[in-house]
This record gives structure tokens, sequence and C-alpha cells, in this order.
């Protein structure tokens, strides 16, 4: 969508007068540890949440009530930008120094995934469950917005942060199920001879490949597909389906970092990746021993480990 000159004219004037927040500038940069607390999903925290090519603050005002959204309602640090149902909280509320405008009447609930940074908690004297009972008492902490034109540039932002939530929500694709179809099984495009030949295994191995009881991996799925050509997505889709608790951990904003790094330069999205990344970890899962309900977390974590150790180009034997 193009920007009005005013809006324009007044982003070029935000800029002259606006120094990102270091904690921002710093969060876009750093490699961020996967071993972090802070990565767990709680209320109250300002997070940095990216999908699609699109980016904004979140403020997560309660904890999660599904294994895949939580309710958040979008940040600006713009001064000026609110309106009647946002509520303005003091710089020293946050981590970035600045005034925060929580654009609560905009509360929606948004997939986990998209979340990427943690910038923090944000500290108030009060619960955002009851925030419309307290609004009108009084308190240093926060004040509550201003109510503004329907032209104005609050109201074009209200307009922008809406679409962008709605959108994310409605994104949300259910994720894909575990049970096999009994009546009409996955006829694999390979031969046993061929599996052999392309990835250099033996017999025993290339007929678990066969029967669908060994997992491949997106490089051995490539190696396969080159050889008899086909697609790695079609050699993929022949796979055992992934566990839901394998495809829910791979959501989770600690391992966003080490989605990213698997994408490749043909890639606009990390639907791909995140399931290259998944099948990693169930291969690696089949080979080891192991239960129980973070049985996921160990297996993504020794992938992420083993990603920051390794150079790009060797990351495509893993």
């Amino acid at each position: 969508m193009n920007k009005s000159p005013s809006a324009a004219n007044r982003l070029l004037e935000l800029a002259k007068i606006t120094t990102t927040p270091p904690l921002l500038r710093s969060a876009a940069a750093a490699t961020p540890d996967i071993d972090s607390s802070q990565y767990q999903v709680h209320s109250d925290f300002l997070w940095w949440a990216r999908w699609e090519g699109k980016s904004v603050l979140l403020l997560t005002l309660n904890e999660p009530s599904t294994p895949r959204t939580v309710r958040t309602a979008p940040v600006t640090i713009e001064p000026g930008l609110e309106d009647k149902d946002s509520v303005v909280l003091a710089a020293e509320a946050s981590g970035l120094g600045l005034p925060l405008t929580v654009w609560i009447g905009l509360a929606q609930d948004v997939p986990i995934r998209a979340l990427e940074r943690p910038l923090g908690r944000v500290t108030a004297d009060f619960s955002w469950n009851d925030l419309r009972q307290r609004i009108t008492s009084p308190s240093t902490g926060f004040r509550a917005g201003t109510n503004r034109s329907e032209s104005s540039p609050s109201a074009e932002k209200r307009a922008e942060l809406e679409d962008l939530l709605e959108d994310w929500a409605e994104g949300l694709k259910p994720l894909p199920s575990v049970e096999r179809t009994q009546k009409s099984p996955q006829k694999t495009p390979f031969t046993l001879r061929q599996v052999v030949d392309a990835l250099a295994i033996p017999q025993r191995q290339a007929m678990d490949i066969v029967r669908g009881s060994h997992n491949l991996t997106p490089s051995e799925a490539e190696r396969l597909a080159a050889f008899i050509g086909s697609t790695p997505a079609a050699i993929m889709a022949t796979a055992e389906p992934l566990p839901t608790e394998l495809l829910l951990e791979i959501e989770q904003p600690r391992w966003r970092h080490l989605v990213i790094s698997e994408m490749k330069p043909d890639e606009s999205d990390e639907v791909l990746p995140q399931l290259r990344i998944a099948r990693q970890a169930f291969a690696l899962a089949a080979r080891q021993s192991g239960q129980g309900q973070d049985v996921w977390h160990q297996r993504l974590r020794t992938i992420a480990l083993g990603y920051q150790s390794i150079s790009p180009d060797a990351k495509e034997k893993l």
C-alpha cells in the first residue's frame, strides 16, 4: 500500500528526531540464546514479531491459552499515535526507554510462530484483564489514550495494525494429521535399487526407507530426488507424518533463528525450512533413545547448537 504524501512527510520528520532504541538494534543483530528462559511465552512481555515480511511490536497480555496462539496487543513507540482504546505507558515501563502506546482495543490472538525476539517484561501496576476498570484511576505509570479523528495518522496506524494481526491470525493453518490412511497407503516414487544407488547405503537400510519406517533427512531427499528425476517435496510426501508435539515445538520462538538460517535464497517464507528442520529432529530421534514431553525440544536444541558451530555449506550434509 502506498503511503500518502502527508504520511511520508510525517515519517521523514519523525526520522530526524527519533533514534532506534539500543535494545531493538541489538535484538536484530544478536544471535539468540536458545537456552534462555525469556523465550518462554509469558504474559506482560514485549516481543519483536515478524511474519511474511511484516513486523510489529507485540505485548503478550496472558499466558498462552492454546499451544499455537497467544493473546497480544500491538505496541508503537511513535509519539502521538494513540486512540481512546489505547494506553500510553511511561518510558520506564520497559527496557526500550521510550513511552509505549499499547493498542489494547486491538487485542487479538496471534500465532506464537510470529514471535521472534523477546525484549523484556513490561512493568505496570495493573492487570491487563481489569484495565478498562482501572484506566480512570490516578496512576503515575500510565494514562488513557486520547481520541483522534478518523483522518488522523493515529487512525491510519490503527487500521494498519488491525489488518496485520487479522492476516496473521487467518494465516494459521491446521496442523497435518499424524494418522496414516490405511485404505490408500502412499506409494513410494522410488525403488529399492534407486535408494541404494542414490544414497550409497546398505540394502537393509534402504528397505526401511522404502517401507516408510526410516525418515530421510532433507539432504537425502534432495539427493534421491535428483537421482530419479523427481522433487524433494514428492520424496518427503511419502515419509511418515511428523508427530503433533514436534510440529508444535518447532513453532516456538526459540527456534526462529534456526529456521531462518535454514532458508534458501529462493524461499520467501519459513514453512518449508521449518518442515526440513522438523524432519531432521524426527530422523535424529529415530536413531536415539528417549521419551518424555521435552524430547523434541532436546532434539531441536542439538540441531541448533550444531548449526551454530558449522559453516553454511556444511549444513547441507546434516
